[in-house]
Parts: C-alpha cells; sequence; structure tokens
C-alpha cells in the first residue's frame, strides 16, 4: 500500500491555485464543478496537483485515473453536463479521479509562492517558499506527477491498482509506466496518442521545424492565445481548429468553451522532449524505445479518430501490438472523429464512451 508520507494528501481551498482573474473566467462561462471531491496531492519536488473525483457508490474493484493531454486540463474529460465522460463513467460504478497535471487548471502554476514541507501546519495550510518557474520537461510529468497521483488515488481508495486512461500526451505518459510494468497500473487506454509518428501523416512533423523557438520563448502561450481566439473557432475552416477536432463532429458552442477554458502554457522543454516521437523508433524511457512491442503485463489498447491529423490510427497502433481501434465512418460510425471530439465531440457518447467502458469491464 503506498504511503500517504511519500505523497501526502493537502487539505486546500480548491481554487487556492487560481488567480482572481482565472476565477472570473470561469465564471463568466458558468463553470460548476460536478466532482464530489476535489483534493491535492504533494510532489517529491513540492507541487500540488489536483484530483478530481467523481461518483458517489463505485461498484468497480479498481479506481479509473483519467489523464488529459498536452497544455489540456480538465475540461477535456468534463466539460459540460452533457460532454463529461468523467461523470457519465462515474454513474456506471466507477470510482474516477481527473489529474490536472503540474501548470494545468486547479495544480499549482508558477509565480506561485509555494510552500516546503515544513512550512504547512497541522490543518495543511500554505506557507512561503521558493517560487515555481516553467522549467519542467516531459519525463517530469511521468516520474513525479503521475507517481504521486497513482499513489494518492490508491490511499484514497484502497485499491491495489487503478485502471487508467489518457489522452494524447496523457497517453504517451501512462505508455511509458506500462512499459516499466508499474504494478500500480491495472489496465492502460490511450485515446489519440502515439509513441511513434514517425513515417505518419502528423501535422507535427512540420512544427518540429519551429522548436527553435523555444530557445527564445521558453513558454508557449498557447491558453492566453486560445482563449483570445475562442470567439471565432470554427467560424471558418483553418488549420487551428483542424487540429484539434474534426468539425462535423463537434456542436461550434461547446467547441468554443473548450478552446476558452481547456488550454495552458506549454513548457519548451517539453514539446523538446516530445519531438522524439517524430523520429523513428519514437520516443524513449532511457534509452529503450517505449513503442517496441507490448508491455508483459499490463493490458494495454489504443483508441484513435480517422480524421485526426495530430495522431492517425496508424501511429496509435504502434506501440498496442499493431492494433487499434480506429473511430470513423469507414469504420462503421456516424461521423468521423479527431483529437479532442473523441472525447467531447457530438458522436463521442454513442460510439467511444461505451467502448471504453467495456474495455474496463472486461479487465476490472
Amino acid at each position: 500500500m503506498p504511503s500517504l508520507e511519500r505523497h501526502p494528501r493537502v487539505d486546500l481551498p480548491p481554487d487556492t491555485f487560481l488567480s482572481l482573474r482565472r476565477r472570473a473566467w470561469l465564471a463568466s462561462h458558468g463553470v460548476r464543478d460536478r466532482a464530489r471531491e476535489i483534493g491535492f496531492v504533494r510532489t517529491r519536488d513540492h507541487w500540488h496537483l489536483a484530483l478530481h473525483r467523481y461518483g458517489a457508490t463505485p461498484t468497480a474493484r479498481h479506481p479509473v485515473l483519467l489523464v488529459h493531454g498536452l497544455a489540456a486540463n480538465r475540461f477535456s474529460w468534463d466539460l459540460d453536463e452533457e460532454r463529461s465522460f468523467a461523470t457519465w463513467l462515474a454513474s456506471r460504478g466507477f470510482d474516477v479521479f481527473v489529474l490536472e497535471l503540474r501548470g494545468h487548471g486547479r495544480s499549482e502554476k508558477p509565480g506561485v509562492r509555494a510552500p516546503l514541507p515544513d512550512e504547512l501546519d497541522r490543518r495543511g495550510r500554505l506557507g512561503v517558499g521558493a517560487p515555481k518557474r516553467w522549467r519542467w520537461d516531459f519525463d517530469t510529468y511521468v516520474d513525479l506527477d503521475l507517481d504521486a497521483a497513482l499513489d494518492a488515488v490508491l490511499a484514497w481508495t484502497g485499491a491495489s491498482a487503478v485502471h487508467a486512461i489518457g489522452h494524447s500526451m496523457g497517453g504517451i505518459a501512462l505508455s511509458v509506466l506500462a512499459h516499466r510494468e508499474d504494478p500500480r497500473l491495472h489496465s492502460v487506454a490511450t485515446v489519440a496518442s502515439a509513441l511513434d509518428y514517425s513515417g505518419t501523416e502528423s501535422v507535427f512533423h512540420a512544427a518540429r521545424r519551429m522548436l527553435w523557438m523555444t530557445r527564445i520563448v521558453p513558454v508557449v502561450p498557447l491558453g492566453p492565445i486560445a482563449a483570445a481566439l475562442s470567439p471565432v473557432a470554427l467560424a471558418f475552416p483553418n488549420p487551428i481548429d483542424a487540429v484539434n477536432v474534426w468539425h462535423r463532429n463537434v456542436e461550434v458552442g461547446r467547441y468554443r468553451r473548450l478552446v476558452a477554458l481547456g488550454f495552458h502554457p506549454i513548457p519548451g522543454d517539453v514539446l523538446a522532449d516530445l519531438a522524439a516521437c517524430f523520429v523513428r523508433p519514437g520516443i524513449r524511457d532511457g534509452s529503450t524505445p517505449v513503442a517496441i512491442g507490448l508491455p508483459k503485463h499490463t493490458p494495454l489498447t489504443a483508441l484513435a479518430g480517422s480524421r485526426d491529423v495530430q495522431c492517425t490510427p496508424v501511429a496509435a497502433a504502434r506501440h498496442a501490438g499493431g492494433t487499434c481501434r480506429a473511430f470513423g465512418r469507414e469504420h462503421g460510425h456516424a461521423e468521423d472523429f479527431g483529437h479532442f471530439d473523441l472525447l467531447m465531440g457530438t458522436h463521442a457518447p454513442s460510439a467511444v464512451w461505451p467502448e471504453l467502458q467495456g474495455w474496463l469491464e472486461s479487465h476490472d
């Protein structure tokens, strides 16, 4: 059983790490919490991560951890009343936790005066410590953030292992842990994720040529840019929206809500690490290419959208034994799917969500 002392739970008000401007922005969009509990866990390097817990009467043996993608947050999994995979899954008997990685959502962000371990009083209130900076890489998400979240979910629930579902970069991070045969993972499902994009038609092959800019601007301010553009999202065909969704599979208003609420700045070091996915044999864990073969003991499956210009089904299948559950018209579905609409699109509740539920139930 994981130790709470290693990754202690810290009782803080849910909006501790939100600026007044961010709180007002969320309120202006009518955001309300559907999670029954919001807790924080402290990582080994003293960052505080938000865990949102859904569901009141779980019947499944293993809890479920949902991990968002690059620059994203909990709104990928819980956008509104009708498009909340987290609440939908919890209503079917699962104890569901949504993690927000450092710098995302309600989790701690750079610029906040961070507490050191001995600066928390007996009630877990914050003291004054060193300021955090936008200097972390992809391995930080795997080795520190996911490590803390997995320990926390097991400690809070008393379970022996968890099911984990990751979207995009979240699926990449979980796949690394699965290939390490981390005993805390009971099963892993990735959605729109790939470990090796080399030779595929991903739009990010072109973006790799711009990585040199991260040496000048170490943080890409995606969140503020997206929020500013949200009122005109999908107003006309454009390559930015095409990266995120297949336009025929989303309602414009709902997609604009995602763009307004769902993105944050990206550290340049994270982008530099993820660039390894686009050069064969893809991302590595140390010196080992992760995309080679399935993990021996951790069941792993991959889902992908037929119109996803970030991650094609061919790329997604490379770390799942050469197979991938693809979603789109040619696969018998009512519409094609892009990147985010696999989670919050018009046809996600009828096509993708039941597939994930079936995976969890068959491995529970």
